[in-house]
């Protein structure tokens, strides 16, 4: 599960990650759930779109994925 920007729904539209994908819509984006594979093109797919999306669960997915954006950003800050 994760929340996902407006940008973002709108082509999940056009071409869902999965048949059973859901898009629930809140006060700022969606919630985005849906049964994917895990590995690394998840990984590559949640990457790809930065601040677009945040993973809710499962929360090792989460804490590895902020981890890895954390790393990234420090290298900017600290250029």
């Amino acid at each position: 599960m994760a929340r996902i920007s407006d940008t973002l729904a709108r082509q999940l539209r056009v071409a869902p990650l999965s048949s059973d994908m859901q898009l629930t819509a809140l006060e700022h984006g969606h919630r985005l759930q849906a049964t994917v594979s895990d590995g690394w093109p998840l990984r590559w797919w949640l990457l790809s779109h930065g601040d677009g999306v945040v993973v809710e669960q499962p929360g090792g997915l989460r804490e590895e994925i902020g981890r890895i954006l954390s790393n990234a950003a420090a290298q900017y800050q600290n250029f």
